[in-house]
């Protein structure tokens, strides 16, 4: 009698591979051109109406009511900008980054980063 694997077992080997750096990029790389798929085509209507979904959280009074958009743009990018400043403060007094020829083209790259689009923009 042969046995059939479970579902999460057979989940395994993608779940470890999704804990890794690569593996996270890897899906969020997924997530953005399945995205941009989506808002370009004929379903693009669908696309926007999620974003316009009221999501409400919290109790009687005690509630906030957003669309999805701002949920994600007020809510969940601070969380993210703020684990983002963790992490960076970590490797400054920890990590990689304790040395400043180390540090210098990190900083480049991130000053380029923000100046870069800025002078597009202008």
């Amino acid at each position: 009698m042969s046995r059939t694997p479970s579902v999460l077992s057979s989940l395994r080997p993608l779940t470890s591979f999704l804990h890794t750096e690569s593996g996270g990029a890897a899906a969020l790389l997924a997530a953005t051109i399945v995205a941009l798929l989506w808002s370009n085509s004929p379903l693009a209507d669908v696309y926007e109406r999620l974003w316009h979904l009221q999501l409400r959280l919290g109790v009687g009074e005690w509630a906030v009511t957003e669309d999805l958009q701002h949920w994600i743009n007020d809510g969940l990018m601070a969380i993210f900008f703020f684990v983002v400043g963790l992490e960076i403060k970590r490797e400054l007094a920890v990590g990689e980054l304790q040395d400043p020829r180390t540090t210098a083209l990190p900083i480049g790259a991130a000053a380029a980063g923000m100046l870069v689009p800025a002078g597009l923009y202008l």
